[in-house]
């Protein structure tokens, strides 16, 4: 006898589809601070990006307290749930970001707190937050993170530029082609002396340790080529 085909569940039994994910949410840490040093690069950069893409779905959540933050981030998490991209603003270093005026957070900690929007793609306006260590520590607890970029050394304003044009890729795309990133990344580093850098989950996995702090040393030896 032939095989008994399974009949399709009925619309009662049929998964609920997964809305698609919100495009970018812009956090900008200890904005009244960044404002005042003329260093507010997310709320200078969300009416540029709204304007240019304006069926997009962009959000920027400002912050001050810790205590302001979740209620901040509780809006934009239930009417969207998942963004594609974040973009974070502040203040940091190799270990961590101040996330507001009164906490300081390890960059594991920030990871933690992402997962919830489970974003592909991670843009950091902030010191030293390219380094291995801190992007592997971003990867480690948010499993839908695809892609890091950001600064190995200080981010400046010189750095915004391509930046934003990273970020508007992938609004338009879905996407950052490997080849027009490079190009754009390295034009960066001649005009600016700028550093972004990209880091993919696999480029800082069990294994990479070596080949990521290879990376990490290129800053230096970079700057000691450019005589500074």
């Amino acid at each position: 006898m032939p095989p008994t085909r399974r009949k399709r569940p009925t619309s009662g039994g049929l998964t609920k589809r997964r809305s698609a994910a919100a495009h970018l949410l812009v956090l900008e840490c200890q904005d009244q601070k960044l404002n005042g040093q003329g260093l507010n690069f997310g709320s200078r950069t969300v009416p540029f990006l709204k304007a240019l893409f304006p069926t997009k779905r962009i959000v920027l959540v400002p912050t001050s307290s810790l205590s302001e933050l979740g209620p901040s981030l509780a809006e934009p998490s239930a009417k969207y749930g998942r963004f594609r991209s974040l973009l974070i603003v502040g203040h940091s270093n190799a270990m961590g970001l101040q996330l507001t005026n009164d906490h300081f957070c390890s960059w594991h900690a920030v990871g933690q707190w992402i997962t919830k929007f489970e974003p592909e793609f991670l843009f950091l306006a902030a010191c030293e937050a390219g380094r291995s260590e801190a992007v592997r520590s971003l990867f480690a607890p948010a499993p839908s993170l695809r892609e890091v970029y950001a600064s190995p050394i200080q981010f400046y304003a010189g750095q915004s530029t391509p930046l934003v044009s990273l970020i508007a890729s992938v609004l338009k795309d879905r996407k950052i082609d490997s080849e027009a990133s490079s190009l754009m990344r390295t034009l960066n580093y001649a005009i600016t002396d700028g550093q972004i850098f990209r880091w993919r989950r696999e480029e800082v996995g069990k294994g990479e340790e070596l080949s990521a702090k290879v990376w990490d040393s290129l800053p230096g030896v970079l700057n000691r080529l450019r005589g500074q």
